[in-house]
């Protein structure tokens, strides 16, 4: 698993302020899709997804490509490393 963060992953969210905050809201509400995944983007790194257990206390993206885990210890964290729902 991968601790990200944001000095050495992204230099700045790539992503609007609305798109932040929506984030945000997603997470912190746990609004999990019909699949039981909130997915995610990144510029970089692709996109990941993370299931309710994922998203209760350290949250915990996997990368639908590669199956890596990037881990965070808040939700400003996440966002700050260029992660946005999708």
């Amino acid at each position: 698993m991968t601790k990200m963060n944001n000095s050495k992953n992204s230099p700045a969210t790539p992503w609007s302020d609305t798109l932040r905050e929506q984030t945000r809201e997603a997470i912190n509400d746990l609004s999990i899709g019909p699949d039981g995944r909130l997915h995610f983007k990144h510029k970089v790194l692709g996109y990941a997804f993370a299931e309710i257990n994922d998203l209760l206390g350290d949250l915990e993206l996997t990368c639908k490509k590669t199956s890596a885990k990037y881990a965070f210890s808040s939700c400003d964290e996440l966002i700050d490393a260029g992660w946005a729902i999708d």
